[in-house]
Parts: structure tokens; C-alpha cells; sequence
């Protein structure tokens, strides 16, 4: 029943949710509704070494909340920025949970990527998200920030990264689809990084300042000639004109999605496991619906369920005006 229904909305079972810049575990779906040479890197990390990151025992305690860049005067110093007040957003995750539970059960966490829903599966509760947020803790502690794209990135220092998450999950990396899934998984969590460092970036008065006050939280430890490298990056024609480009392109974008780093298609399994005949639809308001306000992200991703609910209602009466008579007493 739930897969003739769900085909007749025209939405496949893989459906996981409309949203830009999703992972790869995350398609669209499918209702009719609109949707110079860098200096060397200094990464923290041996490049020659054959041993995965570890994870630093100090690094754990560096806050990553997003610092407004002070405004004016030039002349103001880095510690300024180290010291000025947060803003109230949220921060990076730090992974912690992941190395409490390691620890707590003297092994690494078991982990299987499953077939069918292709994101990871396991005993211990939003798995998928404890390893993204592992992912992204590689990333922004270890990943060369002298580079443009993730895919600039040399293979030997990808692997280096990949491997990584092998500190605290019980994972084999040189398994192709396991290689794959968390390459993905860096890919997004190095944008979102560098997409972070940007806003930084363009939030500064000028590009003096921004220089002169670099984001000591953001970028921890690392090299202060990396933030003058993306400062001269951001400065870039190029740059300036792809910065353009996914400008336009997210002011097309209907709504945002509050379903987390958890994958859609975890949400539909779930729904699909308790009994709902539309998985999608149910997906869709998990997805775009706040569970602590219960207000919809925006009143597009409202009226897009309220036609998906149109949609249900009027294949549950054709449905019913299908079925033999007899069947309707029952």
C-alpha cells in the first residue's frame, strides 16, 4: 500500500527532502513544487607519516562560534577578536560525544554502511550524525585551507583525512563505498568550513581589518599565513564572481531544512518502519517543521505540505471509490 501510494504522488521511495546543498545521501524530490602559488600548508599533521590523525587532547576545548570582525579602526589586534563577545549561533560540532562513547565502551564504535538507504547504520543512536560530525572535526582540524576546492586536495593528504575517523569508528576506509560515502560526507563539511571563514570575511569593514583581526576561533591553531592565503583568495576575480553566481542561486531557494546532519532518507525509513502510508509527506513536515516552535521554516515549505495533504486526500478517495463495495463494510 505505502508503495503504490507514494508512486502515485510521484515520489520515489528514496525520496529524502528539497534542499541546496544537501549530502549525497540527499536528493530532491520529486512533487511538481519549485524548489599564484600557496605557501606550505601548515596542517598540524605529519604528510609523511602512514598513521591516522589523532585527536588532540587540547583542541577539544576551542569554542567555534562565529565572531562578528570589529569595525572601524584598523588598528586593532587578533586578541581583540579572541576576546570580543560571540554571537549567538550555533557553533561547529566538537565531536566530543563520539570520543565519550569510545572510551565509555573501551572499543571503537561498530559501523555499517546499509545497502539500501546508503548511509551508515549501528547500535549507538544517530550514528550517521556522530560520523559526520567526526568528519567534519578532521576537516577543520586538520584539512589545507590553501586550497580552492576539496578536490585540489592531493589524494595522499584525503586519504590521510579519511582515515581519521578510524580513531574512533570501526571503519574500513579502503573499501570503495565506504571511501566514497565519507569523502562526500569532507567534501560538505570543508565548504561549509570555508563558507564560514567568508562570512567572516565579508563581515569585516574592509579588507585590512579582516586581515589585521583574523578569526582566531575559527581557525584554531592553525597557521596565520592560511588566513592571509584565503584573504588574498577571497580578493580573486574568480572568487568574487562564484560568490556572485551561489549568491543568485540560494535567493531562488524556497525554503531551508531544519532536519539536521542526519540523512532525509533515515527520516523516511523511520516513518516507513512506523506504519505511515505517506513516508513522504511525513518526511517533508519532519524536515521543515521546528519540533521545539512548531512553526514551519517559511510559509512555502507550508504550503508545499498543504498540497502534498490535497494530493493524499484525493488518492485516498479515488483509492476508496476503487475497492469492490463489499470491502467498504468491512
Amino acid at each position: 500500500m505505502t508503495t503504490r501510494l507514494a508512486t502515485t504522488l510521484g515520489m520515489n521511495g528514496n525520496y529524502i527532502g528539497g534542499g541546496i546543498g544537501s549530502n549525497p545521501s540527499r536528493s530532491s524530490s520529486n512533487l511538481n513544487v519549485t524548489t599564484g602559488v600557496a605557501p606550505t600548508p601548515s596542517l598540524g599533521m605529519n604528510l609523511n607519516s602512514s598513521e591516522p590523525l589523532q585527536r588532540s587532547s587540547t583542541s577539544d576545548d576551542t569554542s567555534h562560534n562565529f565572531v562578528e570582525a570589529p569595525r572601524g579602526s584598523t588598528n586593532s589586534h587578533a586578541s581583540d577578536v579572541r576576546n570580543s563577545a560571540p554571537k549567538k549561533t550555533r557553533g561547529f560540532s566538537r565531536a566530543i560525544k563520539t570520543s565519550t562513547i569510545m572510551l565509555t565502551s573501551g572499543k571503537r564504535i561498530e559501523i555499517h554502511l546499509d545497502e539500501d538507504l546508503g548511509v551508515p547504520m549501528g547500535q549507538v543512536r544517530n550514528i550517521s550524525s556522530l560520523l559526520s560530525h567526526e568528519c567534519g572535526y578532521q576537516v577543520r582540524t586538520h584539512a589545507p585551507l590553501l586550497q580552492a576546492h576539496w578536490d585540489d586536495i592531493d589524494e595522499d593528504t584525503k586519504q590521510k583525512l579519511i582515515d581519521g575517523v578510524t580513531t574512533n569508528f570501526d571503519i574500513d576506509t579502503k573499501e570503495p563505498k565506504w571511501y566514497k560515502y565519507i569523502c562526500d560526507n569532507m567534501r560538505n563539511r570543508y565548504n561549509d568550513y570555508k563558507h564560514k571563514l567568508a562570512k567572516y570575511y565579508k563581515s569585516c569593514e574592509s579588507d585590512e581589518v579582516a586581515r589585521e583581526n583574523p578569526p582566531i576561533k575559527l581557525l584554531r591553531e592553525r597557521d596565520l599565513s592560511e588566513w592571509e592565503w584565503l584573504c588574498d583568495h577571497f580578493l580573486s576575480e574568480k572568487y568574487q564572481k562564484r560568490s556572485e553566481t551561489n549568491s543568485i542561486n540560494r535567493s531562488k531557494k524556497r525554503w531551508e531544512h531544519c532536519g539536521g546532519s542526519r540523512p532525509f532518507s533515515l527520516y523516511y525509513h523511520d516513518h516507513i518502519e512506523g506504519g505511515s502510508q505517506f513516508p513522504d509527506i511525513d518526511t517533508w513536515g519532519t524536515t521543515h517543521m521546528s519540533k521545539k516552535k512548531k512553526n514551519w521554516v517559511n510559509d512555502a515549505a507550508k504550503d508545499a505540505h498543504d498540497e502534498m495533504i490535497k494530493r493524499r486526500m484525493n488518492i485516498l478517495r479515488i483509492s476508496l471509490m476503487r475497492e469492490p463495495r463489499w470491502t467498504r463494510l468491512l
